[in-house]
């Protein structure tokens, strides 16, 4: 009798999944109560559209988001619950309250994010507050400034990292100020009424330069706008774009693409984009974002599987 063997080997390794970068929008429709996600094609454009969290995991009017990249996580400010929390940006995961707003209070509204210290600042506008605390839980909240420091309706806020700076604009004095992290709260005023606007309600800062909605009273002889200005107060304002801007309240910047977004609530709402410079016409991106108020844009580092 011969006794025959056949060996299979079981080693049979898989290949790492390559990891390639993708870029993303966030944003958030209060409306739906839900924070969604965008992947974007190479010229900035959706190609899916992602609900990440509902009214199931908790959200319930969400107004502003950021995202750190590097941890590819979400954070932000719901102002129903009074709340701040995070949650991973795959959608796949719990959310987390960090911080809540003491019932006696309304807000939070705007929120930033310091990658390199880890520190979220937020504003309360009918506190006349600006807030900050870590991007963690049971952080020490710290009251940055007040009512005393002339903040008077405080909305949408910016953080210019690399300058130390904070920006945030205020619709009911209708100004763009600016303070120094670290040091004694000194304000700046950039932009007032006369600079150009008529009600602020969001900006950006990137490489020096503001990026601000203006959203005017109906009525009132400008449209709804997006602005350009200088981060130092140093030029007058601007207008890039006044086409797809319709009761605008949030924008995004993306640096890799030179291009700004922005959410408009009109219409059921929308997401347009433009070139930071200006000079086109700007472009639907999204329908249906249904009372969006916040936007974020981000770059991240994903498994080739998981576009």
């Amino acid at each position: 009798m011969m006794l025959v063997m056949i060996l299979v080997s079981c080693h049979e390794t898989d290949a790492p999944m390559p990891m390639v970068e993708r870029t993303y929008l966030f944003w958030t429709s209060v409306t739906d109560q839900a924070i969604l996600r965008a992947t974007l094609d190479v010229a900035g454009d959706a190609m899916q559209v992602d609900t990440l969290y509902t009214a199931v995991d908790g959200v319930r009017s969400p107004v502003s988001i950021v995202v750190d990249e590097a941890a590819s996580m979400l954070y932000w400010a719901d102002f129903d619950s009074g709340q701040i929390v995070r949650a991973p940006m795959e959608g796949k995961g719990a959310v987390q309250v960090l911080y809540t707003v003491p019932t006696y209070m309304r807000g939070p509204v705007g929120l930033t994010f310091d990658a390199v210290s880890q520190r979220l600042y937020w504003t309360q506008p009918w506190d006349d507050l600006i807030l900050g605390a870590p991007a963690y839980p049971n952080g020490l909240i710290d009251t940055l400034l007040t009512a005393d420091d002339g903040v008077d309706g405080s909305w949408g806020i910016s953080l210019q990292a690399d300058a130390g700076a904070l920006y945030w604009v205020e619709y009911l004095d209708i100004e763009l100020n600016r303070t120094w992290l670290g040091g004694a709260a000194v304000v700046q005023t950039l932009y007032a009424g006369g600079s150009g606007f008529l009600r602020p309600f969001s900006l950006a800062v990137q490489n020096g330069v503001l990026y601000i909605v203006d959203n005017p009273i109906p009525g009132t002889a400008l449209p709804d706008r997006i602005l350009r200005g200088d981060a130092g107060g140093g030029t007058s304002l601007t207008a890039l774009y006044d086409i797809g801007v319709d009761n605008a309240y949030a924008l995004a910047v993306d640096t890799r693409r030179d291009m700004l977004y922005w959410v408009n609530q009109l219409e059921e709402g929308s997401i347009w984009r433009g070139p930071v410079a200006g000079g086109t016409t700007p472009v639907k991106v999204i329908d249906r974002v249904r009372l969006g108020q916040g936007l974020a844009v981000a770059t991240l580092r994903v498994k080739s599987n998981e576009l």
